[in-house]
């Protein structure tokens, strides 16, 4: 349950910053710039957390009620359904960081600039080419779907593995 107050009150704070302090930013390159707008990354981040973090705090939310075992079951799907209704608060929340025209900005500059570690700006004028190409479009429109896609077929095919190799671990620490 500390889990997630911990988690909602990091949200609200997160919120909250992002409208209230933006950033200090050093504006990126051209050719990153240009690069990231081809992504369309700043709507892919924000599709992203938009999905992600809700996800992600009802599996620690779930984790959370799931291994105290104070909880009874009739108290665990309480706390379940009020999860589930204050989602709609958590997903104003994080429209609202990544509504934050200035926030943004500077991550697009700070995420521009790493790229500049990684690649010239021959190389992104190159890479932002194709991403402006119907095929390099296709790729930003469907990649996110492919991976998610992809993640959850290898979880569930490495899941029982690695759930078997915990389970060996505990026994061997556990064992006299």
């Amino acid at each position: 349950m500390k889990k997630i107050i911990l988690t909602v009150l990091l949200a609200a704070a997160a919120n909250a910053q992002a409208q209230a302090i933006p950033a200090p930013c050093h504006e990126a390159p051209q050719e990153a710039r240009a690069l990231l707008s081809a992504m369309h990354f700043r709507e892919q981040l924000a599709l992203g957390m938009a999905i992600s973090l809700p996800n992600a705090i009802r599996t620690e939310a779930g984790k959370a009620i799931g291994h105290n075992r104070t909880i009874s079951d009739e108290k665990r799907n309480q706390i379940a359904t009020r999860i589930a209704q204050k989602q709609p608060r958590l997903a104003d929340g994080i429209k609202a960081i990544t509504d934050n025209t200035a926030l943004m900005d500077c991550v697009m500059d700070e995420v521009g600039k790493a790229f500049l570690h990684y690649y010239s700006a021959q190389e992104m004028q190159e890479i932002t080419t194709f991403y402006l190409s119907p095929t390099g479009q296709k790729v930003i429109d469907k990649m996110m779907l492919a991976s998610a896609e992809a993640t959850a077929s290898t979880q569930r095919l490495m899941q029982p593995h690695v759930t078997e190799l915990a389970q060996a671990l505990e026994r061997e620490l556990l064992a006299p």
